[in-house]
């Protein structure tokens, strides 16, 4: 677990108990992540949703994703998951180039774009 995802963490499971959801660390196939049960509205009834969030930093990036439903909160990583978490590469060329890169900034949200076919 990399500074900026350490540091993240603990406050992402804050938020999620500032707002009635139930959060705890675990360890996975991905690392550290949060294990929480989070409120949705789904069929316009305010619901707990089990929900999984994961991340992974380097040098000037933080990847966080998640993913909800009973599978979530299963000591298995779901494959499509761990096959983005896994397989993604972090390009930070184009954010440089752009202007979108500040020292001073602990973290930039970029676009996430798929590769293009050459």
């Amino acid at each position: 677990m990399g500074p900026a995802w350490r540091k993240t963490l603990p406050q992402i499971i804050q938020g999620i108990r500032d707002q009635g959801g139930t959060a705890e660390e675990a360890e996975s196939g991905l690392g550290s992540e949060v294990r929480a049960r989070i409120f949705v509205v789904k069929d316009g009834q305010r619901v707990l949703q089990p929900t999984r969030i994961v991340g992974c930093d380097g040098p000037g990036w933080l990847l966080r994703g998640g993913y909800g439903g009973p599978e979530a909160l299963t000591d298995l990583v779901d494959p499509r998951a761990h096959h983005l978490f896994t397989q993604t590469v972090v390009d930070l060329s184009a954010a440089a180039e752009e202007g979108h890169m500040d020292a001073t900034e602990e973290i930039t949200t970029l676009e996430i774009r798929r590769p293009t076919a050459e």
